[in-house]
């Protein structure tokens, strides 16, 4: 755990820190003194709470040993044994949000919804919680079509289950999509007139040697039609296998 999220504290601990900083500042503060009512330990925790509230709610960048540490974690967080499920899978979820990435977790979680929601209960209930994740960083709500033209087909095909843990997971999920997936980017255009003003507004705050130049300008447009493109292919096909 230490490794996976480089001793960050969860959000859930820095809110329990929070609670407790607030707690520790109310019962020693001295009105009396005014601007200095705190003693040094309360300012000296401040300070470090702060700096914690930073790495919280930070994003980084993950490396392959993260992955494979999450391939681990998601092996666990499918477990039969729900203790080591529910470890792993609080673990798991808090890397996610850390991260705001899906660790590459999609293909494992795509190949268990296509198992037996009930020979396979407990691998596939914690598929479906790992899936529905952080409300904030869910994999099931991630801006990206062409991880959700493969994950969406899936949840939509997976095996009905007579289990109501599953069937409450599987209504979870559809309701996170409902409220929590916002209006996606398909294609987006730059005008002349919005190419002028970025270029004005370069002009006046950089150097200029440093201005873009007309091949790289048109490299840029050639790299958004090449994304427009994708894009908009990833969306169709989304739309053709629902």
């Amino acid at each position: 755990g230490s490794l996976m999220l480089n001793m960050i504290p969860s959000a859930e601990e820095y809110e329990a820190q929070t609670k407790a900083l607030v707690l520790g500042k109310k019962v020693f503060e001295n009105k009396v003194l005014g601007k200095k009512r705190h003693i040094r330990s309360i300012i000296i925790n401040q300070a470090f709470h702060q700096h914690e509230s930073i790495l919280a709610y930070s994003s980084f960048l993950h490396t392959r040993t993260h992955v494979d540490i999450a391939d681990h974690l998601f092996e666990m967080a499918t477990s039969h044994y729900s203790e080591v499920r529910k470890n792993a899978q609080r673990m798991l979820l808090t890397s996610i949000r850390m991260y705001k990435d899906d660790l590459m977790l999609q293909p494992k979680i795509i190949e268990i919804l296509k198992q037996d929601s009930n020979l396979y209960h407990e691998r596939f209930k914690g598929a479906l919680y790992v899936l529905l994740g952080p409300k904030e960083v869910s994999i099931i709500t991630r801006r990206d079509w062409s991880l959700l033209k493969t994950l969406w087909p899936a949840v939509v095909r997976a095996q009905p289950s007579e289990k109501p843990s599953v069937i409450n997971l599987l209504n979870a999920v559809s309701e996170s999509v409902n409220k929590q997936f916002h209006t996606l980017t398909i294609e987006t255009q730059m005008g002349n007139k919005g190419e002028e003003f970025a270029r004005l507004l370069l002009e006046s705050s950089v150097e200029v040697d440093r201005l873009p130049t007309a091949e790289e300008v048109a490299a840029a447009q050639d790299k958004l039609t090449k994304t427009n493109n994708s894009c908009k292919t990833d969306y169709l096909e989304l739309l053709t296998s629902l």
